[in-house]
């Protein structure tokens, strides 16, 4: 075979459309009258969680497939978000071991500005893409939900 007729042949298998499955990136959890789902800044990615040493460390050491990590777990309760845990790829962490003072849930009021939460996973329709039973908008002013916007989805989505 020549080189111009096997150099051919391999761009032709790249430009060839393919799946690629990767590990998903952990997400921020997110709890909303018992339900639980994720939840994500407006702009990008992830919650921004209360600095310290602790954390860098963790982070600097963390060793997994997936992107991200430690992320958080939020909770919508009595009109603001509370950090509840915090996960790593190796699973929960004490938020006590990150943050020494803290026993149990932290008030979340370093967070400002839109985030949104997708509740109930149902399916993935026919581009693979998540339905989820609901999904919400929040406005948050300091850890303080100043409105919060929940649009329901029909499980015709799932195809």
């Amino acid at each position: 075979m020549s080189r111009i007729s096997f150099l051919s042949l391999v761009f032709a298998w790249v430009a060839i459309p393919s799946c690629v499955f990767a590990t998903e990136p952990l997400h921020d959890g997110f709890s909303y009258q018992g339900r639980t789902g994720n939840i994500f800044p407006d702009k990008c990615c992830w919650m921004e969680l209360p600095a310290s040493q602790r954390l860098t460390e963790i982070r600097q050491g963390e060793q997994c497939s997936a992107l991200g990590g430690p992320v958080g777990e939020f909770e919508y309760s009595n009109g603001k978000l509370w950090l509840t845990e915090l996960r790593r790829c190796g699973g929960k962490i004490p938020l006590a071991e990150v943050y020494p003072k803290t026993r149990e849930s932290i008030f979340a009021n370093w967070l400002t500005g839109k985030f949104n939460a997708r509740i109930g996973h149902m399916c993935r329709d026919a581009n693979f893409k998540s339905i989820y039973e609901s999904e919400i908008e929040l406005t948050v002013k300091d850890g303080v939900v100043t409105s919060l916007v929940e649009s329901k989805n029909d499980r015709s989505l799932c195809k």
